[in-house]
């Protein structure tokens, strides 16, 4: 294994990546083995904050002297190449985590098999494993791109990838069962391979978010001891079927006194690609004062509707306090916050804002401090909408009347041009029968002259219709309309 890249993370308790969500799943006071700790930044999570009596094993010997001074014991080894039950006591944990660890292996499924003879019969293993099936990966597959980096899904040490079906199969062979599979989840822009989906044709985008892991970059997993069910097993794999729905990230940045906006203090919520209304609460840390607020409502372009944004103060149970601001239209947002990147829509789009890079913000700011009572925090609660498609909001808001207008005239139009075409065949046929009676019989001459100027009559007049410009103008108005939805 390549040991020159080191490996340290910031643990946020109250974040929402894997060691947030892993460290949300321990009760204090655990015993726990951590495989893998790299430099210990998370034993020291454990340790710390958690009360947590924490042994480890790790392969660099520099990052294990590192992580050493939080660790009960911590032993230098090669997972691939010792027996985690030669040096470590089985039934003695209520944890087994390996965070990031297991696609680094040459031989996981053994390394599991000896772990879940070290929980006690109520403990569980905990394990983050990427997603070797993200959308963003697969288009650069599609691109003719394989890349490997110092960390990511195509981390160069990685010797194994996994998908969620692969996991549950991995488990299954292994003893474990289960309890949970959950997700965290990245647009194809924030992952390294910075890939726009909305960049691509729109059936293949289409296809690649087909499958409800699409956008998962990472599984969180718990299993315990215990042979898995078949129900078991299909329920785990299900929970994965799709479609994935693409979001955008909202941010909340906040500051007090003289201090100016940072990534240390700053709240991120996803926002569904949809046009109904939906609501982020961000809620600030306990007793947190401010004076400065920054809301990044989306990461891209595009038509932002904001329906209300409220800041007010919660209590302990989430008692709603103190209102600070209650904005419930675009004017009232427009005259309580300074707009950067923001624009007011057209006429068509009153109610919308319009998002004219890929970092619009909303900013707050007060002449002093607000401080919250003692237990209390400040929340932002915002109500907006993303819309699906922002040329499909233009095109429906301004042409969709003109065009449902010509998509009714075109098809009376088509029933017309089918029944002229019908009667034209019939009488084609006609023609031909006559025109072999001809010769035998002359009495016929006279009905025959007579249809075929019948025929030609309405050939003029089927030439006339596809040769209109209102024929025209529709068929125009339907190539519009499926460029727009993708067909």
């Amino acid at each position: 294994m390549d040991l020159t890249h080191i490996y340290e993370r910031k643990v946020d308790p109250e974040g929402q990546d894997s060691l947030a969500r892993i460290g949300r799943l321990i009760r204090p006071g655990s015993t726990v083995l951590e495989l893998g700790p790299a430099t210990g930044y998370f034993t020291r999570h454990l340790s710390e904050s958690l009360g947590c009596t924490v042994d480890c094993i790790e392969y660099s010997p520099e990052m294990a002297e590192m992580a050493r001074p939080f660790a009960r014991t911590l032993h230098v080894g090669d997972l691939d190449q010792i027996d985690v039950g030669d040096h470590f006591d089985a039934g003695a944990y209520d944890y087994v985590i390996a965070a990031d660890v297991l696609e680094h292996l040459k031989n996981p499924w053994r390394v599991l098999r000896g772990c879940r003879n070290l929980l006690k019969p109520s403990g569980a293993v905990l394990l983050s494993i990427p997603n070797i099936g993200h959308a963003a990966l697969i288009s650069e597959l599609i691109a003719g791109r394989f890349e490997y980096r110092d960390e990511g899904l195509l981390d160069r040490t990685h010797l194994r990838f996994f998908t969620r079906g692969s996991i549950v199969d991995m488990l299954g062979r292994t003893g474990l069962c289960p309890t949970l599979i959950d997700r965290i989840e990245w647009m194809a822009e924030r992952t390294e391979f910075a890939r726009i989906l909305e960049e691509l044709p729109p059936r293949l985008r289409d296809y690649l978010l087909l499958h409800g892991d699409a956008l998962t970059y990472q599984f969180i997993v718990m299993a315990t001891p215990g042979d898995m069910t078949d129900a078991q097993r299909a329920n785990a794999i299900a929970e994965g079927d799709g479609p994935a729905e693409p979001y955008f990230l909202g941010k909340l940045y906040w500051a007090a006194g003289n201090d100016g906006h940072n990534e240390d203090r700053c709240i991120i919520r996803p926002v569904p690609l949809k046009n109904e209304p939906c609501r982020l609460r961000f809620e600030l840390p306990l007793d947190a004062p401010f004076n400065k607020l920054r809301f990044d409502p989306t990461d891209r372009p595009g038509f932002v509707r904001f329906h209300r944004i409220q800041l007010y103060e919660i209590g302990p149970d989430g008692e709603i306090g103190k209102s600070i601001l209650d904005c419930e239209d675009w004017r009232d947002i427009a005259r309580t916050f300074k707009l950067e990147d923001l624009a007011q829509g057209d006429s068509a789009l009153s109610t919308a804002f319009i998002a004219t890079t890929n970092d619009p913000k909303l900013f707050y700011t007060s002449e002093h401090d607000f401080h919250p009572a003692a237990g209390h925090r400040y929340c932002l609660d915002v109500r907006m909408s993303w819309p699906v498609s922002a040329d499909f909001l233009v095109a429906d808001s301004i042409y969709g009347k003109k065009i449902f207008e010509f998509e009714t005239r075109i098809k009376a139009m088509q029933v017309r041009a089918e029944e002229l075409t019908d009667r034209i065949e019939q009488l084609r046929r006609h023609g031909a029968r006559l025109s072999e009676e001809r010769d035998e019989a002359a009495l016929f001459e006279p009905r025959f002259i007579q249809q075929e100027a019948r025929t030609r009559e309405l050939e003029k007049v089927l030439g006339e219709i596809y040769g209109s410009r209102a024929w025209r103008l529709i068929t125009k108005w339907r190539r519009f309309k499926s460029r727009l939805l993708g067909r």
